[in-house]
């Protein structure tokens, strides 16, 4: 069974569901190295990956705007508010 509970980070959530940097980029439409920069914090994505990155995670990685989480309500009608 799937476990739905939120998780903090990209990197979190890769080494829990043992899917590789590769698969999930290709998965989420993002590139390797984007990926790779944000699993080692070298970059903080944009609204847009942001938004590729809750949908492929299904609301487990948490995402933050100005310190502030955001809800999955933020990503109703196809973007951030």
């Amino acid at each position: 069974m799937l476990d739905t509970r939120p998780m903090s980070t990209l990197k979190t959530y890769l080494a829990d569901t043992g899917e590789s940097q590769s698969a999930f980029a290709r998965r989420a439409g993002l590139s390797k190295q984007h990926v790779s920069l944000l699993v080692t914090e070298q970059r903080k994505p944009q609204d847009a990956a942001k938004h590729k990155i809750f949908k492929a995670t299904r609301g487990r990685v948490t995402i933050y705007r100005r310190r502030k989480r955001l809800s999955p309500r933020a990503f109703e009608n196809g973007g951030a508010k």
